[in-house]
């Protein structure tokens, strides 16, 4: 609301501190049911007065569907973040992810990784310090690959130096076989 309570206004002009009315945007069911003093004008006056500021009633806010709600998802499922490799990674069971190379893994090996940084069952989210005890993702390697290529172009100007190369990271792809939330 407005800082002074008690303002002068030109009729038909609103006070730029005033909200809405009635509730708009985002959060307006959230917000609640303003109410408004009904303002007083003097006869023969360009002016109105409101006496009091606007009042606020808050109302319940309706319940979140979590299947609408990004943010809300992740709390309702078995996931696991999980550290290879330098990397930190997502895991869901059946979920497949690229993981930086691992040359020893053959196509169809059984993987198991233990440094579990964070779980969640689905009713309760477990943070690891550093690590979360017990915690383990167990996964299948499906093969090998090379990421598209990108050119590295370094020069200096003005010195006739230019290089141009390629890089292709390699990487392990993986399918999340299960979960031990610990």
């Amino acid at each position: 609301g407005c800082p002074r309570s008690h303002r002068a206004t030109p009729k038909g002009l609103g006070c730029p501190f005033d909200p809405p009315f009635p509730p708009q945007g985002v959060g307006a069911s959230l917000m609640g049911v303003l109410t408004v003093s009904p303002p007083i004008s003097m006869p023969g006056s360009p002016y109105t007065l409101h006496p009091t500021p606007y009042t606020l009633h808050p109302t319940p806010s309706p319940p979140i569907d979590p299947t609408r709600c990004p943010i809300y998802v992740y709390l309702l499922m078995t996931y696991a973040i999980f550290r290879t490799g330098g990397q930190q990674f997502l895991a869901e069971e059946g979920r497949t992810i690229r993981i930086p190379l691992m040359e020893e893994a053959e196509p169809g090996a059984k993987l198991t990784f233990d440094e579990i940084l964070l779980s969640s069952d689905g009713q309760k989210v477990k943070a690891g310090q550093p690590v979360v005890k017990g915690a383990k993702v167990t996964a299948e390697v499906v093969g090998h690959g090379q990421e598209k290529k990108i050119h590295v172009f370094r020069f200096k100007r003005r010195k006739n130096y230019r290089r141009k190369t390629g890089h292709r990271q390699k990487f392990t792809e993986i399918m999340i076989t299960g979960l031990k939330v610990g």
